[in-house]
Order: structure tokens, then sequence, then C-alpha cells
């Protein structure tokens, strides 16, 4: 719930930033004000209600795309970790950091900036191993 509302203000606060080029005075009102009704609210812990619905009226939610990034990275991890391990070219002893690196790229291609959160999730369903 909160990480879609999260996506829904980040989604109207670029709607309000594309305005700037036609309109620049009252967009830039606009967004100074809408950035400091998500600050304020954020330091008060109103995680859910970081904007107020006029905001968001008329701007549409962009989809969660999490799980399919998910998917995209699992199949391109054990892609590439089959095809290296049905090859043969690596020799036992570098096998496993070569898999790792390829995860880990598995990983930046799924996820681009947002990798250090990929690899969070990662760890801690692995048991931080």
């Amino acid at each position: 719930m909160l990480k879609s509302h999260a996506r829904h203000v980040g989604a109207a606060l670029r709607a309000i930033g594309l305005k700037i080029d036609r309109e620049p005075d009252e967009a830039l009102r606009e967004l100074a004000g809408a950035l400091v009704q998500v600050s304020d609210r954020y330091c008060h812990a109103r995680l859910g209600v970081l904007l107020e619905e006029h905001y968001l009226n008329g701007v549409e939610q962009p989809p969660n795309r999490e799980l399919l990034r998910w998917v995209l990275a699992l199949l391109v991890a054990g892609g590439s970790v089959t095809g290296l391990a049905i090859s043969g070219i690596l020799p036992e002893s570098v096998e496993a950091i070569v898999y790792t690196i390829a995860v880990l790229l598995s990983l930046t291609v799924a996820f681009g900036r947002k990798i250090q959160r990929s690899i969070e999730v990662l760890a801690a369903i692995t048991g931080g191993l």
C-alpha cells in the first residue's frame, strides 16, 4: 500500500515538473508547495498521505513492475549460470566467482540503479550468504 502511494506521489510530482516548460511560474510554485507538503508529512510519519488528493487527481498511477523485474533477473541469472555450467569452459576453481558475477550482472540488468535494494532482498532471502 505504501509503495503504491509512493509511486503515485512520484508520478504526480513528475506531472507537475512537466508543466514547467509551459507555465514556469505557476508550475514551480505548485511543485514547491507539493514538495514542502511531502517533506512535512514525511517528517510527521504520515507516509500514507504524503500529498493531498487534489495533487493526485487525474494522475495515472504507474504499474508495479517489481515482480516482472525479479522474473527477468532469475531468468537471466539462471540462463547464464546454466549456460556457463553446460559449456564446461570454466575451471572449477573460478566457477563460484563467475556465477556470482553472472547473478549480480543479471540483477543490474533487471533493476538498474535500484540494484542495492535487490541485493538486500536477496541477502534476506538467503540468510545473508
